[in-house]
């Protein structure tokens, strides 16, 4: 390699560098994961009033809801409890609102953010999952002087597995075993 093409690589390398990590120190929260249902007053612990939301949301119809809560009381920050998980980021002088990820050992139908007096909902979409990470962020729950309050626990609905598929899954393995049998006779 000639001296001119040494020197253009270094340079190219370097700048790449210096963007790269000037573009991490300037890392902005993420857009919440799903669609923002609503922001509601009260807790968020009436999971048939959640079940009724996300029906009336997204047209489902869903046979009941398996949840999990993260984070209640002083427990936010890289908290694990049961398949759900959530990480938090650290607050700086720059950033409007509370963010971080979160992740899930099953798919996820919706999940609720909440803090002080409220809680505000979002669908996942089952047709564009399956939903086992995403991100949240505390940018809709508004309370006293449009001021964002830290996030209070984090709860993940997913739906139970309806009985309808059980069944049809269970008759498409007892056709496949008759077919099996049929087949090693000869």
């Amino acid at each position: 390699m000639s001296g001119k093409k040494k020197i253009l690589m270094s340079l190219l390398c370097t700048t790449l560098l210096i963007v790269g990590i000037s573009l991490n120190a300037f890392a902005t929260p993420m857009d919440n994961s799903g669609a923002l249902v609503g922001v509601f007053l009260g807790n968020d612990n009436d999971y048939d009033y959640i079940e009724f939301l996300l029906e009336s949301y997204s047209g489902l119809d869903l046979d009941g809801l398996l949840y999990g809560k993260i984070g209640e009381g002083d427990g936010i920050g890289s908290t694990t409890e049961g398949s759900l998980s959530i990480t938090t980021e650290d607050l700086t002088e720059d950033d409007p609102y509370q963010w971080g990820s979160w992740s899930s050992d099953v798919s996820l139908i919706g999940y609720s953010l909440k803090g002080s007096d409220r809680f505000a909902l979002y669908y996942l979409d089952p047709n564009s999952g399956p939903w086992t990470s995403g991100y949240w962020n505390m940018c809709d729950v508004l309370n006293n002087g449009d001021q964002n309050p830290n996030l209070s626990h984090f709860t993940g609905y997913a739906p139970i597995p309806e009985p309808a598929a059980m069944l049809l899954l269970g008759s498409g393995l007892i056709v496949l075993i008759g077919f099996r049998r049929k087949f090693s006779k000869r």
